[in-house]
């Protein structure tokens, strides 16, 4: 790989490490999805001294590395056209002051430009997502009623389950009870 090739959507974020594990990665952006579909990394970059109480000191760090397993649509009256990139993996990293300064909290680049090798990264298997249901938080997904749930097959669940979870469907037991 060339460092011209992108390969990774940049997020600058004022989001914690926990929440991002509560949330499965990172939440409530606007990409470009023509592009962004063809990324297979998400870098978090610091947003220092914002209201989630950061260190201003690590103002555009880069923080994290997630390995996105998809990225889907989340529901927001007040900002649509929101996206939730979930992350399969994830490695630590510390890179500092690398944010090119862009006003916009996206862009997409290439791990080469900033000296990141995967092959040499620790990556770890994200604990699982707890998305909080809180009325308050705008970004918050809703879920469908019974009435707007179309009914699946046992096989159609696993795939959307391996999917969301990131792990293949034979990994995947459901059990009915009633």
């Amino acid at each position: 790989m060339t460092s011209h090739e992108l390969d990774a959507i940049a997020v600058l974020t004022s989001k914690d490490r926990e929440t991002i594990f509560q949330l499965g990665g990172t939440q409530s952006w606007v990409l470009n999805m023509s592009r962004a579909q063809n990324m297979r990394y998400a870098i978090i970059f610091a947003h220092g001294g914002s209201s989630q109480g950061r260190d201003k000191s690590d103002h555009g760090r880069a923080l994290m590395l997630g390995e996105i397993a998809y990225i889907e649509h989340v529901e927001n009256e007040r900002r649509p056209q929101r996206w939730r990139i979930v992350f399969k993996r994830y490695a630590d990293i510390d890179i500092p002051y690398e944010w090119p300064g862009f006003r916009n909290p996206i862009t997409y680049m290439s791990l080469a430009s900033l000296g990141i090798d995967v092959s040499t990264l620790d990556f770890k298997t994200m604990p699982a997502s707890v998305v909080q249901h809180d009325q308050s938080a705008p970004e918050v997904v809703r879920v469908a009623s019974r009435q707007n749930v179309l009914p699946l097959t046992i096989q159609q669940a696993k795939l959307g389950l391996a999917a969301h979870f990131g792990v293949t469907p034979d990994t995947i037991e459901i059990t009915i009870r009633g």
